[in-house]
């Protein structure tokens, strides 16, 4: 909890293992000493959202006591108690998620990568209804079409339908364990 003036006027175990400081330490500081993006210079425009939102969500970055920063998404609820406002903060440590994001987003980068610079021809084929979902350039270049062309289109109306009788079949000798 901290107040208008920003001091803090209750922290939870959560808080102190999250920041490294003690419950002592902390109920002696604002929310300036611990998160840089609210200044003394903003906190009255900052307490003026709370007050006229009454709940806020949003990411910031909270100082530990050893320097680091630590990435968090922060839910503030402004409410009146014994004829005082109060803001109560509740605080995730979002670390985590957003290394998750970013190996993610690396993957699917180099996905990417490989699928557009693939020396074969690849398409991306919707499990559901076997349409093209995506191609890449060698594919276009093999069967001499633009992608949006092919898009949308399926393997048997791509394919000759002497090719689609031979592909069936050696689809089932696949299933059937005749080739491996």
């Amino acid at each position: 909890w901290f107040r208008k003036d920003a001091r803090f006027v209750y922290v939870n175990d959560a808080a102190t293992k999250c920041c490294g400081y003690s419950r002592a330490e902390l109920l002696s500081m604002t929310v300036h000493d611990i998160d840089p993006a609210h200044s003394p210079e903003v906190w009255p425009e900052d307490w003026e959202s709370m007050r006229r939102e009454e709940s806020l969500s949003f990411e910031s970055r909270i100082t530990h006591k050893d320097g680091t920063l630590i990435p968090v998404e922060i839910t503030t609820n402004l409410r009146e108690f014994e004829g005082q406002e109060f803001a109560f903060a509740f605080v995730t440590n979002i670390s985590k998620r957003q290394r998750s994001e970013s190996m993610l987003q690396e993957s699917e980068a180099r996905f990417r990568t490989i699928f557009e610079q693939a020396a074969v021809g690849v398409a991306q084929v919707d499990s559901i209804d076997g349409k093209i979902l995506r191609v890449n350039r060698r594919y276009c270049e093999i069967l001499d079409m633009p992608e949006e062309a092919l898009l949308g289109k399926t393997w048997s109306e791509l394919t000759h339908p002497d090719d689609q009788v031979r592909d069936r079949a050696n689809l089932q000798r696949l299933r059937e364990g005749e080739i491996r």
